[in-house]
């Protein structure tokens, strides 16, 4: 794109990706460290150690509810860094089967998203 003669700036990350990890013991309990190098190694792809950072999961998940470690993971990342991340939650949205939302929880997740990104970008 900079050949084009645009730039490109990094604001944001949207994270809402962990149900993997969720149904495995070792990746649940590895969740914050791989959580903070995923983040420290995009840092220095983009050049840019202020973008904001938007966690969630699908605490409704089986997985997920089976092994809730990744919330709290999530949620001691945001605890360390209050002014750059926030954590949003999925609860309420309604399912179209275990993973999926339906089209209008897809709309509000949206909107919780947005919502939360004003939060930690005034």
């Amino acid at each position: 794109m900079e050949k084009q003669g645009h730039s490109v700036t990094v604001k944001g990350l949207i994270w809402i990706q962990v149900e993997s990890d969720a149904g495995s013991a070792k990746a649940n309990k590895a969740y914050l460290k791989n959580l903070s190098i995923l983040i420290s190694d995009l840092e220095k792809v983009v050049g840019n150690k202020d973008f904001k950072i938007i966690l969630g999961v699908d605490e409704q998940h089986p997985k997920v509810v089976a092994h809730p470690g990744i919330i709290e993971a999530q949620q001691a990342y945001v605890k360390k860094n209050p002014k750059r991340a926030i954590y949003t939650s999925m609860i309420g949205l309604k399912k179209a089967d275990s993973t999926h939302l339906l089209p209008e929880s897809l709309e509000e997740h949206g909107e919780r998203l947005f919502e939360a990104y004003k939060k930690i970008n005034p």
